[in-house]
């Protein structure tokens, strides 16, 4: 017989040697404690009826605005199970879908009333959750590729009273603050109405600045009268730059992304690429050299707005930072 619990310290050990057996390769103690330490996560395992786990899942806490009211989702991860778990895979009371349901059901409370969950599942995962009933796809991540402005086109934006230029950010003080968070209360204003996770400054510290394993890049887009129109938080990938969040109003996310583009060849990169869900990658396509569906879903579970499993569908903005991995 399966059970599932809540894991604590005493399984930590336990805990990193499975994920080593799953993946080949190690879960730093300090990544795990970003992850889930001080109440930022919780984390969850199913047992065999000789105590050894089998199967894991994680969740994290993310402050978030849901329709212009702030709110603490939970973000899925860590999502993994050693071969040969009793009960196989798609039946209902199967280990994943004993462990998934349990975890499902510790989601709603005060602070997130319809029970509002992201993360990014694979086709195969979100198909599994499909014919479990715990859930369905609600819409598909995108990538989005970008290319330099061309030497001509470069050259004209040069006079271009608009023009808007980088600066690296170095110093996370006073004046960072300042700017990040009246950045995102113009970002909060225009995509509030549906579900986003909080960008203030305090966030984009813990996320990016302290990250404990990945370097991230954070640009100011600033315009030619010295006005901070947006930041954007980049990761060098080989030659490529991704473009992990941006930090702006919506009316000057294509003036930052055009900004980068016009840059990259500064930068030492030749492409930019950025993920977002159906609707927004659409609104930005015009700016992209290509766009194409990704494999990884925003999945809806089957606890979340009382049934009503559409109510955000196409209304929720993700990026790749909202992931808990890259």
């Amino acid at each position: 017989m399966i059970t599932v619990e809540s894991l604590d310290a005493s399984h930590a050990t336990e805990f990193h040697s499975i994920f080593h057996e799953v993946f080949g390769s190690a879960l730093s103690p300090t990544l795990a404690d970003w992850k889930y330490g001080g109440g930022r996560g919780l984390q969850f395992g199913a047992f065999s009826e000789e105590r050894r786990m089998v199967a894991h899942c994680g969740i994290t806490f993310r402050d978030a605005l849901v329709e212009h009211r702030p709110r603490r989702v939970a973000q899925l991860g860590d999502q993994f199970g050693v071969r040969n778990k009793p009960g196989g895979l798609a039946r209902r009371g199967s280990v994943f879908g004993s462990l998934l349901r349990h975890v499902l059901d510790q989601v709603p409370s005060a602070e997130n009333p319809d029970a509002l969950v992201y993360g990014f599942p694979s086709t195969p995962v979100i198909g599994l959750i499909e014919r479990l009933g715990l859930g369905t796809s609600l819409n598909v991540l995108h990538e989005l590729t970008f290319l330099p402005s061309t030497p001509e086109n470069a050259r004209k934006s040069l006079f271009q009273p608009g023009k808007l230029h980088l600066e690296r950010v170095t110093r996370f003080d006073r004046t960072f603050h300042r700017q990040a968070n009246r950045l995102w209360s113009a970002m909060a204003t225009d995509l509030g109405d549906g579900a986003l996770g909080v960008r203030t400054a305090d966030y984009l510290m813990y996320r990016y600045v302290r990250h404990p394993e990945h370097e991230y890049e954070i640009y100011r887009v600033i315009h030619w009268f010295g006005r901070t129109v947006g930041l954007a938080v980049c990761r060098r990938i080989g030659a490529e730059l991704e473009l992990m969040d941006l930090i702006a109003s919506l009316a000057n996310m294509s003036l930052c992304i055009s900004t980068l583009k016009s840059n990259l060849s500064t930068l030492g990169v030749g492409v930019l690429k950025m993920w977002l869900l159906d609707r927004h990658a659409a609104h930005f396509s015009s700016l992209a050299t290509n766009v194409v569906p990704l494999q990884f879903h925003q999945m809806v579970n089957h606890n979340s707005s009382g049934g009503k499993l559409d109510r955000f569908k196409n209304r929720w903005w993700l990026t790749s930072g909202d992931a808990d991995y890259r």
